[in-house]
């Protein structure tokens, strides 16, 4: 059997890290340890957003998951991975920081943030996505129309529809106890009902470089996803449609990524970036993409969901884009994220090659480009929110998760008051070099057990060297 190109040059790759790094040190801890690499790439940043009724791309029942993605040459049967054998790791390279705070908020698109190294060989990290409620404390943003379309609101005042992201927040807190989960990814649509900005109000542009973090921040983020296990762990993000402001461009969305130097967990240094995570014997590379094209309209779309407009009526500048350039700015945006993708797919020796982005997975998976690199270089997971439940499945060979039942919106699926639903939680992973499970954690009930709910629960699996290195990946 003839091994396809690209699988003999990841083994190579992994062959090379292997006989060049060891040991991740004696710290545990998170460290930076790779210079950040700006590519040329890079649009002239824009906003997108909205979420009214819902979106047409995103479905409204639940679906399953399963892959065909590559890539590990070693696996625990083979002799050359035997335990004298030098894991990789971060090793001994140069401890280099961030890049500073940019001026322009498009000015890092496209960056490779300083890697992470963790000395673990097994680890666990969550995702989330659309959790950012209107109100502080956990507080529910009410979708115009959704009890009509789905049913009434269930559980009262302090039922699930109307404390949701506090309940789930409340799950993720008591499985970071024992799980200590090293990063969040987060999947966008981090505020709502519109950013971190007034939707009727130009609060985009130069003064968000240096305005200081206001209650917000506190109320709805800082103040609910806090406690041992979560603190100082970074959320690595993207933005959503509402952070645009929904049905416009010009909420605040920089202030996102400006706040990236204010914080230590908030990380979202552009609109589009990457994050690699290196641990003993095994690596992580997350790319967050850029997808509010998908409801980034020529002017007169549809103005329930369109993020190219200016309710205003001012129509200002805000970092080049306008309602003229709106359209063409979130296409250049998506563009630019592919380019990145490949760019790092063709070069990099991850065991894992995650894609972070908020618009729901099927849609991202169905890109005639994505499923290209898919079947040049593997994608192992596509993570997403937008849609407003927990749900998995399998486009195009490659496997997604939905996670947007984070709490901050009104859920798609009429929750259970037991919490034996998908209608609102979070997921938890697990990962090691030869499989990377997941769970589907429900918001976990009005009376709760120490153990949460796990509603569906899913592992890729490397199977064996050659089985590997022939591009499949099995579920187990």
């Amino acid at each position: 059997m003839q091994i396809p190109r690209r699988y003999l040059a990841s083994a190579v790759a992994l062959a090379s890290v292997a006989a060049t790094l060891s040991g991740c040190g004696d710290s545990s801890s998170v460290v930076t340890t790779v210079a950040p690499d700006v590519p040329s790439v890079n649009p002239d940043s824009p906003p997108v957003n909205p979420d009214s009724p819902d979106d047409p791309s995103s479905p409204d029942d639940p679906p399953p998951v399963n892959p065909d993605s590559p890539d590990d040459p070693s696996s625990p049967d083979d002799p050359s991975s035997s335990p004298d054998s030098p894991a990789p790791s971060c090793g001994d390279a140069p401890r280099d920081p961030p890049p500073s705070k940019p001026a322009d908020a498009l000015e890092l698109n496209g960056v490779a943030w300083p890697a992470m190294c963790v000395d673990k060989t097994e680890a666990h990290f969550f995702g989330i996505g659309d959790w950012g409620g209107d109100q502080g404390g956990g507080h529910t943003w009410e979708n115009p129309g959704k009890y009509e379309k789905r049913g009434a609101r269930v559980g009262g005042d302090d039922g699930p529809d109307e404390m949701a992201q506090l309940y789930v927040a409340r799950e993720m807190k008591t499985l970071a106890r024992s799980a200590d989960p090293d990063f969040v990814l987060n999947a966008g649509d981090n505020f709502y009902p519109g950013g971190v900005g007034d939707p009727y109000s130009n609060s985009c542009g130069e003064e968000q470089a240096n305005r200081p973090a206001d209650q917000i921040w506190r109320d709805r983020f800082e103040s609910v996803y806090s406690g041992p296990g979560l603190d100082g762990k970074p959320w690595l993000s993207v933005l959503g449609n509402h952070d645009y402001g929904g049905i416009s461009y010009e909420t605040a969305w920089d202030a996102q990524i400006f706040h990236t130097w204010d914080s230590n967990i908030w990380r979202m240094p552009g609109q589009f970036w990457s994050q690699r995570v290196q641990y003993r014997g095994f690596s992580v590379e997350i790319y967050m993409l850029e997808s509010n094209k998908q409801d980034a309209l020529p002017p007169g779309g549809d103005p329930g969901r369109n993020i190219c407009q200016d309710p205003a009526g001012t129509n200002p500048d805000c970092w080049g884009l306008n309602v003229d350039s709106c359209f063409q700015h979130f296409a250049g945006a998506w563009t630019a994220s592919l380019d990145m993708l490949e760019d790092h797919l063709s070069k990099t020796d991850a065991d894992w090659k995650i894609i972070n982005t908020h618009y729901p997975g099927p849609s991202i998976a169905g890109d005639p480009r994505i499923q290209n690199l898919n079947s040049l270089y593997g994608i192992d997971l596509i993570f997403t929110g937008h849609a407003h439940y927990q749900g998995h499945g399998v486009e195009k060979d490659i496997p997604w998760i939905i996670s947007g039942g984070g709490g901050g919106v009104t859920s798609d699926i009429t929750p259970d008051i037991n919490g034996h639903d998908s209608s609102y939680g979070f997921v938890d992973f697990t990962v090691n070099k030869d499989s990377l499970k997941f769970e589907l954690r429900s918001w976990g009930g009005m009376d709760p057990s120490p153990d949460g709910i796990i509603w569906q629960s899913e592992t890729l699996s490397k199977r064996s060297a050659s089985a590997s290195l022939a591009g499949h990946l099995a579920f187990v």
